[in-house]
């Protein structure tokens, strides 16, 4: 007696670098028309190829078939000689063994079954060829010599019945004293092999997850059950009745993109927690193709301007320029990436060459306990030198720590514009460029006429303090700073010159929504290290050299997972998809995260540390630990109701609070539609 373990061969040991296996027709026809095989489109050819196996099934008793006999029934429906069809069969081989990739986690079982010295077999409901298949398989190291394999296109009986199963039962002579069978169809792979007294477990991981699902929907069930009934009827035969409702194939790029999530998400390594796994896999699925798309952007807009250089702005670009240089491993380009260590900390106060109303945003920035000591210090000039000042002013010395009014706020507004005062931030605002020069110089920027700085978003202050330092730089090649923004929450019209957004320039309707999710784009592009302080001799100097925080909760997972993602979609990115297309379709699945999350996404996310203070002080989550009768009470104040740091429908889905999502809801049509911003 033997002990066999069996597996599913499609989405369970190979999946596709397509969402959902017709897709791949879309390539077969593109190629076959460039090579002027066939005189259909892609997308008709697609059509002809799907009706051809349909219409061949039906020629079947069993309704399993061979994909030569799917290609003779497409052979005379496109008039195509032998030949021919024989070229573009063997085409449609070619890419199907370019587009399977392995799964690593059925690799590592299929292992662990051998070394229990276990009969392997593998059984799947295909049309193509089993020594293909099994070719396929021994090349990513599933199929071993002492294996079986049974298709049901060559067997003429399929799994879904039970009949693929008693086949390969009855080659194995009946001998079996335990078997186990492992597959992604709950019909096929689960319930039908339990019926037979297997044991069948079910593989979810190789199916689409919702974020996947959202951009290559499958047909919907009702649809599927309208064609058949007009085929049972006969009514498909009436002029036009069933042509609304045949299947259309998607765009191959989303297909793409789809099937890049999963392969990403498939990839990550074994001995994850299983909220590690939620945090790869929204890096796989939602992070990692929103950074993407934005860095594709950046990187096609600065070759169109010819710009020779791109530096990516700490900290948002760490992960940025990961992605850059996997694209540009990929599409090669003569662009240079660097990383470009900055802040608003270590830039703001070194472009004061004067002061004026614009450096009042960061100079008061409000923070908890914001007092006249943290303002000096922001702006590196002692208080004790102007001691007289101040206390005449009504600023003694002895509540210089304790928290500023707003009337307070606005008074030392004005008298920081005092001559003694304001001339002293602006000599220490020169003494401190000059560190920053230095760093500046040492990365090139004074190498070329104009630079490129990408950040995340904001109001473009960065890409002003490092305008206004470079005009000030003593050095005779003044760089012209252009700014590329994920978003700008002003319109880039207002701001002056050379500002890019991203979503400003591709999708503007989206601004408004956008805002509630700034706060997750920035913890999608966190980094490891802290945040730039200042520069000594030409080198940085960082609050920290890493960033115990954020690496604790999980951020070198939640990059794996995005890079994972980068590389299977770039190394298929044939540059089809539509700019504004891509984001569109991104913002479809940040909304479905951040609207409608898990309780595992709510629970992971929930607990990322981050600070809404551009210093950095306290830490707080994005969930606060408030129930019912707190968030009512947070709600019914201002401040409560417009902060949009705080995670409402995660908020909602923790405590069940449907009356929660119901007031987000509302808070979002009044901001979106009630209240624009420019």
């Amino acid at each position: 007696m033997i002990n066999v373990s069996s597996f599913d061969i499609f989405d369970t040991c190979l999946t596709r670098t397509f969402a959902h296996p017709a897709d791949l027709f879309l390539e077969v026809g593109e190629v076959a028309g460039k090579k002027g095989w066939i005189a259909q489109t892609p997308h008709i050819f697609f059509a002809r190829r799907v009706e051809a196996e349909k219409a061949a099934r039906r020629l079947t008793p069993s309704g399993e078939v061979s994909l030569e006999e799917i290609y003779r029934v497409l052979g005379a429906d496109l008039d195509l000689n032998a030949e021919t069809l024989l070229q573009i069969q063997n085409l449609e081989l070619l890419h199907e063994e370019e587009a399977l990739q392995p799964i690593d986690e059925t690799l590592h079982r299929i292992t662990q079954a051998r070394q229990q010295g276990r009969q392997i077999l593998f059984l799947s409901d295909m049309y193509l060829p089993g020594e293909f298949l099994e070719r396929v398989l021994r090349k990513h190291g599933f199929f071993a010599d002492g294996d079986f394999l049974y298709v049901s296109g060559e067997v003429g009986r399929h799994k879904g019945d039970g009949g693929l199963f008693q086949h390969a039962r009855a080659l194995l002579k009946d001998n079996v004293s335990e078997w186990i069978h492992y597959g992604d169809n709950m019909r096929a792979d689960v319930v039908s092999p339990r019926r037979l007294g297997l044991t069948g477990e079910h593989f979810e991981s190789g199916l689409l997850n919702r974020y996947e699902l959202s951009l290559c929907p499958q047909d919907p069930f009702l649809k599927k059950v309208a064609l058949r009934l007009l085929k049972i009827t006969r009514l498909e035969r009436w002029k036009g009745t069933a042509s609304f409702l045949q299947s259309k194939p998607r765009e191959k790029w989303k297909s793409r993109v789809a099937a890049a999530m999963r392969l990403a998400r498939l990839s990550k390594p074994p001995g994850l927690t299983p909220r590690e796994k939620v945090i790869w896999d929204t890096g796989a699925s939602v992070a990692g193709p929103i950074v993407y798309g934005y860095v594709k952007w950046v990187l096609d807009q600065a070759s169109r301007q010819g710009l020779p250089r791109v530096h990516f702005v700490a900290r948002d670009g760490q992960i940025m320029l990961k992605i850059a240089e996997i694209i540009q491993s990929v599409q090669p380009s003569s662009i240079e990436c660097r990383y470009l260590y900055g802040s608003r900390h270590a830039w703001v106060p070194p472009s004061m060459g004067e002061l004026d109303d614009s450096h009042h945003r960061w100079i008061f920035e409000p923070t908890p306990g914001l007092c006249l000591s943290r303002v000096f210090s922001r702006l590196e000039v002692a208080p004790e030198n102007h001691r007289s000042l101040l206390e005449t002013n009504g600023f003694a010395e002895t509540a210089w720590e304790q928290p500023l009014t707003a009337p307070q706020l606005t008074q030392l507004a004005v008298l920081l514009r005092e001559p003694s005062l304001s001339k002293d931030i602006v000599a220490a605002a020169a003494i401190k460029r000059e560190s920053v020069l230095e760093y500046l110089r040492k990365e090139g920027l004074f190498e070329q006429k104009e630079i490129a700085m990408v950040d995340l978003g904001g109001n473009g202050s960065l890409k002003k303090a490092l305008a206004a330092i470079c005009e000030l730089a003593p050095d005779p090649i003044k760089p012209k700073v252009l700014g590329f923004y994920y978003v700008l929450m002003r319109n880039p019209q207002l701001m002056g010159k050379n500002f890019y957004g991203y979503i400003n320039s591709l999708h503007p309707s989206f601004l408004a929504a956008v805002r509630y999710y700034c706060t997750f784009f920035e913890f999608f592009t966190a980094a490891d290290h802290g945040q730039t302080r200042g520069y000594r001799h030409g080198e940085v100097i960082l609050a920290s050299p890493d960033n115990p925080a954020v690496t604790d909760w999980g951020l070198p997972v939640l990059q794996a997972g995005m890079l994972a993602f980068s590389r299977a979609y770039a190394a298929h990115d044939d540059g089809t998809a539509d700019p504004e297309e891509f984001l569109a379709a991104t913002m479809g699945m940040m909304k479905l995260f951040f609207e409608k999350p898990t309780i595992g996404e709510v629970e992971a996310w929930g607990s990322f540390p981050f600070s809404d203070q551009r210093v950095e002080i306290d830490l707080l989550t994005i969930l606060p630990s408030w129930k019912g009768r707190e968030i009512f009470s947070a709600l019914m104040t201002r401040e409560g109701r417009n902060r949009l740091s705080w995670w409402m429908p995660g908020l909602a889905k923790r405590e069940g609070m449907t009356s929660l999502m119901l007031y987000y809801r509302l808070h979002k049509i009044v901001r979106t539609y009630l209240k624009p911003r420019p």
